[in-house]
């Protein structure tokens, strides 16, 4: 029960720090939000653990993604300072790399919702369909990628 105070208040307060002021309607619409936020959170998890083991995963797979996000934001300044100190625009393509996406099982699509969900959190790739038939994965990237070790967590 305490941690549901908790998260609840922590919650509430990042809607308050993210407001950027405190008045009596913004603590209302805070506790309220911060509720009905941690009652979502509750119904999620007492709902989908069942179906999913995604949480170890997606802990152990936090570290490989924030690597990504921070090399291609370094990649993409570098490209868009050239663009503009130079006026040439990166030209994106469509890239199709391997992925083995699994069958219907639940795991299956924990895993695809993760690696989907990492990949497009990048800033120079976005996954633009799951072609389950040919095990690809079709991204649009504007730099060019190196293809992935591995098929099943190609991030």
């Amino acid at each position: 029960m305490t941690w549901i105070v908790v998260n609840w208040l922590t919650l509430s307060g990042l809607y308050l720090a993210f407001t950027g002021q405190i008045s009596a309607e913004e603590l209302a619409v805070a506790l309220s939000g911060g509720l009905a936020a941690m009652a979502y959170r509750v119904v999620g998890i007492r709902c989908g653990r069942p179906f999913s083991s995604g949480f170890a995963a997606a802990m152990q797979l936090s570290p490989r993604i924030l690597a990504n996000v921070c090399r291609d934001m370094a990649k993409f300044t570098m490209v868009f300072i050239k663009a503009i100190m130079v006026g040439h625009r990166p030209r994106g393509s469509l890239i199709d790399i391997a992925f083995d996406p699994g069958q219907g099982d639940a795991p299956s699509r924990m895993r695809r919702g993760l690696v989907i969900a990492g990949i497009s959190l990048s800033p120079n790739t976005y996954v633009l369909a799951v072609r389950h038939p040919q095990n690809l994965l079709t991204l649009h990237a504007l730099i060019p990628i190196p293809p992935p070790r591995n098929v099943q967590w190609p991030l």
